[in-house]
């Protein structure tokens, strides 16, 4: 009578050995051979993209090899390096300082064991549990860190602009322009005169509300242009009639109307001044 299936299984310390020799041999070999290669395909060519190919051909075989002698499924073998292999395209392009490579090497070879165990009956359970932990978590902070990079090189970009005032009620928005000196924003009323309202208020600046502030200081600058200034804000706030019949009264009145511009419509409205990604 023929033993019972398990019993044909290889020994599992057998199984442990190539998942632990085809992770070494990973993490070792390939992040010196890619650096090597691409130094020798500098100086000679496309020398060295064959010397790589032979070190990634040798160890997708010998992986392949090692776990079908385990008595596991050699194709998990043959795609356990070059699934490792991407973590390695972090560190070619930084410097030995940035201390990526280290960790390169060894996610490479972690995930290359993960996926040969995946292979392998004895220690599947490994593998499974390896390929999500090492190749989703390590990706996940990638992500992660990628995205409060932006978002933080976003939001540096964006708080150099100035926070606009906007004037609430019966004015109708023409355009809102952010620089980094101040903000503009320009209505019509209803009997067709042009306001504008000038800020110098940053994104962290105490902002005030119109019942808090007051029409300050008036001066005609140019023929009928009128620009006057608002006090009871800690930073420069100015109402200014561009064309139309509008006096003083009429900015007096907009003054009441005046409310700051929410942060989190600050920042969507910033977008479309200030480049979302770094660099």
């Amino acid at each position: 009578m023929p033993a019972p299936p398990e019993t044909l299984l290889p020994d599992e310390r057998k199984g442990w050995g190539a998942v632990v020799g085809i992770g070494l041999a990973t993490g070792l070999a390939l992040l010196p051979a890619g650096s090597y290669g691409l130094v020798l395909t500098w100086v000679g060519g496309g020398v060295g993209l064959l010397f790589f190919a032979a070190v990634l051909l040798a160890l997708v075989g010998g992986s392949a090899w090692a776990v079908g002698a385990a008595g596991g499924r050699r194709a998990f073998g043959a795609v356990a390096p070059l699934v490792g292999s991407p973590w390695l395209l972090l560190a070619w392009p930084q410097p030995p300082a940035a201390g990526l490579q280290g960790w390169a090497m060894l996610l490479s070879g972690l995930l290359a064991a993960s996926v040969a165990a995946a292979g392998i009956p004895r220690t599947r359970w490994f593998g499974r549990a390896g390929a999500a932990l090492f190749a989703g978590l390590p990706l996940l902070a990638l992500m992660v860190w990628f995205a409060f990079l932006t978002v933080g090189d976003f939001g540096d970009r964006a708080g150099e602009l100035r926070r606009p005032y906007l004037l609430a009620g019966d004015y109708d928005e023409d355009y809102v322009a952010l620089s980094f000196d101040h903000s503009s924003v320009a209505y019509r009323t209803p009997d067709g005169a042009q306001i504008g309202v000038s800020s110098y208020a940053d994104v962290d600046d105490q902002v005030s509300e119109g019942k808090d502030l007051a029409l300050g200081t008036c001066a005609r600058d140019q023929g009928p242009l009128l620009s006057c200034d608002v006090t009871g804000a800690d930073h420069e706030l100015r109402l200014v009639v561009f064309e139309g019949d509008a006096d003083e009264s009429d900015l007096a009145a907009a003054v009441e109307h005046l409310r700051p511009m929410s942060t989190w419509a600050f920042y969507a409205n910033a977008r479309r001044y200030v480049e979302v990604f770094p660099g």
